[in-house]
């Protein structure tokens, strides 16, 4: 084999390496992000529907069927709310239930003031709220379909730039 070609190829295969790194940079990077983002989006739906039970007095009935109705739309945030007895104040389809709260999760949530953990594919967030000298104690959980479908995405348009490029 003559230099010239070795160093092509040794050229190529430094370029097809350090494009690999960065495209691989890139999407654990996106993994990462999207999970905070999602984490940060749930602690806001859990607040908002706190204020909205504890500080505005929207009635159970009324928030029960906003959440179903989005729900055939959107991937709805499932919230419940509990005290500091662990007695349940609010729960936004007890018929669904994904996230089954346990004495033990909701003494960790108090203890903690905060835990983010996964159940299958949903992420899930436990999160005491203060409010008029009392502790709450609310989880939130969610399907992050559109973050996915955006992982998805960009995992595709990676491997479509290296198939294109014959790096593959």
């Amino acid at each position: 084999m003559r230099i010239r070609t070795r160093i092509s190829i040794l050229f190529t295969l430094i370029t097809a390496t350090i494009l690999l790194v960065f495209a691989c940079t890139v999407y654990f990077s996106a993994v990462e992000n999207r999970e905070r983002e999602f984490y940060a989006l749930l602690k806001k739906e859990a607040y908002t529907k706190a204020n909205l039970f504890l500080n505005a007095k929207v009635d159970k009935k009324t928030l029960e069927d906003i959440y179903h109705n989005n729900r055939k739309i959107l991937n709805e945030v499932e919230v419940a709310i509990y005290d500091t007895r662990f007695d349940l104040l609010y729960h936004d389809a007890v018929d669904i239930d994904f996230v089954k709260e346990t004495p033990a999760m909701l003494q960790d949530i108090l203890k903690n003031k905060e835990i983010r953990f996964y159940q299958e594919k949903w992420q899930v967030i436990g999160i005491t709220f203060p409010y008029k000298d009392k502790t709450y104690i609310i989880t939130a959980a969610a399907y992050n379909q559109y973050g996915y479908n955006k992982l998805n995405s960009l995992l595709s348009t990676i491997f479509l730039v290296f198939k294109k490029y014959d790096f593959i």
